[in-house]
Formats: C-alpha cells, sequence, structure tokens
C-alpha cells in the first residue's frame, strides 16, 4: 500500500474517533423510530403486560415485534412466567401497557403509544 493512502486512512479514523467522542449524542442518534419511542417509554415508566403463549395471545407477539431490536428497552412482563407482578396489578388481559395506575387494554400500534404517552 502507498504510504498516502495509509495516512489518509489514518487520518479519516482519527476524524472519526473524535466526532464520536465529542459530540453530544443527540447528534449522533442512530436509533429508529421505534426504539426511539421504546426509551422514551421506558423513561415515563410504562409497562407492558403480555402472556407469551403465541397460540393464545398472538397480539403480544405482534406487539413486541412492532419494536423490533428496540423491545429491549421495555420494562416487559411476561405474565406466564411472572404471575405476581400481574396479578399485583390486576391485569387480566393481554397485552397491556401501563403506567402508573392506568391500563391501556390491547393491541397498540406505535403512533397509538406515542399518543397516549406524549412521546
Amino acid at each position: 500500500m502507498n504510504i498516502r493512502l495509509l495516512a489518509a486512512i489514518y487520518a479519516v479514523l482519527i476524524l472519526v474517533m473524535i466526532w464520536l467522542f465529542i459530540t453530544p449524542p443527540e447528534y449522533r442518534d442512530f436509533d429508529d423510530d421505534a426504539t426511539k419511542l421504546a426509551k422514551c417509554l421506558r423513561a415515563k415508566k410504562f409497562r407492558l403486560y403480555c402472556w407469551m403463549d403465541t397460540e393464545v395471545y398472538p397480539e403480544c407477539t405482534e406487539q413486541r415485534e412492532m419494536f423490533g431490536p428496540g423491545f429491549r428497552y421495555i420494562y416487559y412482563f411476561d405474565c406466564y412466567n411472572e404471575r405476581l407482578p400481574c396479578s399485583f396489578n390486576n391485569v387480566d388481559s393481554f397485552p397491556t401497557w401501563m403506567q402508573n395506575q392506568t391500563k391501556y387494554r390491547g393491541l397498540k400500534t406505535l403512533e397509538q403509544l406515542r399518543e397516549i404517552s406524549g412521546c
């Protein structure tokens, strides 16, 4: 390789590293809309209660898939495996979104969740 090419590659790498470490996160946010919504719902303490038996409640799987990789930011309870939080909060239909003591029952689109949450 040519020494000028190596120097150019090195310079570009240095500039990218400087940009990543100096630029505020809001200017280098690579999240898609679903992930941004998931992070906002988490910040506002929204919780999703589901029963992940796909044959009985396919809506739970659909709700989860709407967020793609951003689902990892959702406060989530699988009422099949974690019955205590679900019974404590009287969750009896799935999916159910909850913030404080307010329940939002049924499958919600991302747009509906934005409206409900103000995200």
